[in-house]
């Protein structure tokens, strides 16, 4: 499909995702609903948007041991559905600001329509996504709890999400809105001195990059930036990703039109 983007908003970028309470960035999702309406409009694409859960996530998946394997004779089931009822409000809430905006999103449930083994996506049913395009709406999904045929119940992460569904419709260009410019060699968090890597090339399952590959700043049980990286790996076909800091509004025009300077795109041949 021509011009069909996807986006994807970090946690950090829809919720406060260091904060102990639940928290979602009202004025931050009201701006990047304008933009996005102008984006999409003016340039007549199309797009599907893969939000993260945030603190909404990660906090109680966290809080009832879905940070780590599960033992399979005493899952917590109660706190599975706790953590999908959280992350079920977030995306509500995500959808009512971008409805309120003029950007006519579609949620799509990714429960109701993936299934795991071992982690791993083993079923994924597009049937919805495409629907929501064919009528030029603008489908968006997010990082749940879902079943798993080996595990029972596990956590399908938006950074799963994403590539599944970019080699599914053969997407060329994604998009990462986090809280950071892009991929840099140190934690920038951590150092004054971290330098912006502005360009990667992945060639088959090499990564040509000097860069501190640990996980997330924030608290993060789906492993933050080096998942969102390692992830990549399982594209299949040329593709350009780009990283950018999605706190600043003004990017996300800047980025989906190619002309953002301070960010790192990654491109896999």
């Amino acid at each position: 499909m021509n011009n069909l983007y996807i986006l994807k908003l970090g946690g950090s970028i829809v919720t406060y995702k260091d904060s102990k309470e639940f928290k979602i960035r009202v004025a931050l999702l009201e701006q990047i609903a304008r933009e996005l309406k102008i984006i999409v409009n003016v340039n007549d694409l199309k797009l599907i948007i893969v939000h993260g859960a945030g603190s909404y996530g990660h906090v109680p998946a966290k809080l009832y041991g879905f940070d780590k394997k599960q033992d399979m004779n005493d899952i917590n089931w109660l706190g599975a559905l706790k953590v999908k009822s959280s992350v079920q409000e977030l995306n509500t809430m995500i959808i009512d600001i971008f409805l309120k905006n003029n950007l006519p999103v579609f949620p799509i449930h990714s429960s109701s329509i993936v299934k795991k083994n071992k982690g791993a996506i083993d079923q994924f049913f597009l049937s919805s996504i495409e629907a929501a395009l064919d009528n030029n709406l603008i489908p968006v999904l997010y990082g749940d709890m879902v079943f798993d045929v080996d595990e029972k119940i596990s956590i399908c992460s938006g950074d799963q999400i994403v590539p599944y569904i970019a080699n599914q419709f053969k997407i060329e260009k994604i998009f990462y809105a986090t809280d950071v410019d892009g991929v840099f060699d140190i934690d920038p968090y951590v150092s004054t001195e971290a330098k912006l890597i502005r360009e990667v090339e992945m060639n088959g399952e090499v990564i040509n990059m000097k860069a501190d590959l640990t996980s997330s700043h924030n608290k993060d049980v789906t492993d933050g930036l080096r998942g969102k990286v390692l992830e990549l790996f399982t594209l299949k076909h040329s593709t350009e990703v780009c990283i950018f800091n999605g706190l600043r509004g003004e990017n996300f025009e800047l980025a989906m039109l190619g002309k953002l300077k301070n960010c790192t795109k990654i491109k896999k041949t």
